[in-house]
């Protein structure tokens, strides 16, 4: 998928009113010895209570500000796969009101609800 259908792609997720957070997990696996990358799992609410879950693969420099208040996330990300960084393609974000921001490989929606 390109950029600009990822983009599209959280764009229509904010279109249709999901961008409250309901939940960030932050998981990885350690084997043998050896920790790998983090997968991040957000979930996402709209007005109504439904929900998904946007899950981001091989995460590096994930960040979360103050997600205590009810603002709505506006979700965006930028190609980073230029800057030559490891395992890194995308920067993703919370344009408006800096909740989160994380670095992965990829992104995906996982479910909806």
């Amino acid at each position: 998928m390109s950029i600009e259908e990822k983009k599209n792609e959280l764009y229509s997720i904010n279109k249709r009113g999901f961008g409250f957070i309901r939940g960030i997990e932050i998981k990885r696996e350690i084997k043998d010895g050896a920790a790998s990358t983090f997968e991040v799992s957000i979930s996402l609410s709209d007005i109504d209570g439904n929900y998904l879950k946007l899950v981001a693969i091989s995460c590096t420099d994930i960040s979360i500000g103050n997600i205590n208040n009810m603002l709505f996330a506006s979700i965006d990300l930028i190609d980073i796969s230029s800057h030559q960084l490891e395992g890194s393609k995308y920067k993703v974000f919370d344009a408006e009101n800096n909740l989160f921001e994380l670095t992965c490989i990829d992104i995906l929606e996982a479910r909806g609800g």
